[in-house]
């Protein structure tokens, strides 16, 4: 769920509600402790998450030192008695109530389909959606996260969960086991809001996280001390590892501040508003900012050692063009290298050589060997033939995602390599 606000409607367009006084807090049946909230609102959220209302609009982000869409955030909407309803209308009610989890639920089953809906029409894009505070309470975010992963068969690194500073500082043990146990998923955690709480040094002293993302009131209309801010924040992620996302960049002259101080990603109304899943295609097909899975390189890998020795030079290329250090990019050459020797030894390609894509994906880079197979292969090959040992653990130890999908006689490896400086490389002059 994101809290992000979509224009408001009038005062005579948006559905009343008569929320009673909230009194002491007590605890559910599951043992959570929330406010006793009892309105027609809470009432009215619960049946229109029965009646499939909820819907997300997705923002655009792109990574503003290469120009390229690297991904979208959902962002949560109500279409209630005929009004598309902001978060602000009705989030705090449920984020006071046990409706946040089915709430919560929903939300993942929306971006979760939606990704895989994508994926299936040839656009890996990545999802981020926010999450409440209260679902950091206990574990059942983290069950109902993996179960809906696999259902959905979504790589869990093409996923991002958003959380605000501020949600950790009533319980941050429970909070930082909750997120611990969502980044062992391999899905990235993101800092929401950074800089506007108080919490903002203790979240990247404590806890695992890939991401920040700068609050839209240090971005917009930047000022000297805004920019000091800004700079400082994107050094400190950086010096982390972390990526850094700029919210709110509606203008050309604010594009141009976060491009200079570093900031790797942006999102705002000078991409794009927040759009209908339905209209993300079209809008990836337009923008001037060409989504990244059109930059994609293809090869075939022949058996002899000259295919795997310009396979290996290709991603070398590639992966300096990304921005990767000479340790991951070794690791990748080894990783591909395995996989291209496993598909070709276990027939990928019927003889005919087997198929090597490369792209970039948000932080992380993307490669797929792939290539018609008359019987069913493992990641594992034949390791006792070749002696080596390797297969599916050798992989698995070197990069951040590992994949084998077989159907209608083609067989593919998805391996993944995430940035870990969290620095985009620069435009050419």
């Amino acid at each position: 769920m994101s809290f992000s606000l979509i224009p408001e409607a009038g005062p005579s367009t948006v559905p009343q509600f008569e929320t009673r006084p909230q009194g002491r807090s007590k605890p559910s049946a599951d043992g959570v402790l929330y406010a006793q909230v009892d309105s027609d609102l809470v009432r009215s959220i619960r049946r229109g998450i029965e009646a499939n209302e909820f819907e997300l609009h997705f923002q655009p982000q792109v990574d503003i030192q290469r120009g390229l869409t690297c991904g979208v955030e959902g962002l949560l909407r109500w279409r209630h008695r005929g009004v598309l309803l902001a978060p602000s209308e009705f989030l705090a009610e449920a984020e006071a109530s046990p409706v946040i989890r089915p709430l919560t639920d929903r939300v993942l089953d929306l971006a979760l389909s939606q990704s895989a809906e994508w994926r299936a029409e040839g656009h890996a894009l990545p999802v981020a959606v926010n999450i409440s505070a209260a679902n950091l309470s206990d574990f059942s975010v983290v069950e109902a996260l993996e179960r809906r992963l696999i259902e959905h068969s979504v790589p869990a690194s093409q996923f991002t969960l958003e959380v605000t500073e501020t949600a950790v500082l009533e319980k941050p043990e429970t909070a930082r086991a909750v997120i611990d146990a969502i980044a062992a998923l391999g899905v990235s955690i993101s800092v929401d809001d950074f800089g506007t709480g108080y919490a903002s040094l203790l979240w990247l002293r404590l806890f695992e996280v890939n991401q920040v993302k700068i609050d839209r009131t240090f971005v917009s209309k930047v000022d000297r001390k805004g920019e000091v801010f800004v700079a400082g924040a994107i050094r400190l992620a950086h010096d982390l590892g972390l990526s850094v996302v700029a919210e709110g960049i509606e203008d050309q002259q604010t594009l141009q501040v976060m491009q200079e101080l570093g900031c790797d990603i942006g999102q705002g109304y000078y991409f794009s508003k927040p759009l209908p899943a339905s209209a993300i295609p079209a809008w990836l097909d337009s923008s001037p900012t060409a989504s990244w899975t059109a930059q994609r390189t293809e090869i075939i890998v022949d058996s002899d050692a000259n295919g795997l020795d310009s396979a290996r030079a290709l991603i070398e290329e590639t992966a300096r063009g990304f921005g990767f250090d000479d340790s991951a990019i070794w690791e990748m050459k080894l990783a591909a290298t395995e996989a291209l020797t496993n598909a070709l030894e276990q027939g990928h390609g019927n003889g005919g050589g087997v198929h090597l894509s490369l792209r970039q994906e948000r932080d992380e880079m993307v490669f797929e060997v792939w290539g018609e197979s008359a019987k069913p292969v493992t990641l594992e090959g034949d390791d006792e033939a070749r002696g080596r040992g390797h297969g599916i653990a050798m992989m698995t130890s070197l990069m951040d995602g590992v994949e084998l999908r077989q159907d209608d006689g083609n067989t593919r490896i998805r391996l993944a390599k995430r940035r870990r400086n969290g620095r985009a490389p620069a435009l050419p002059a």
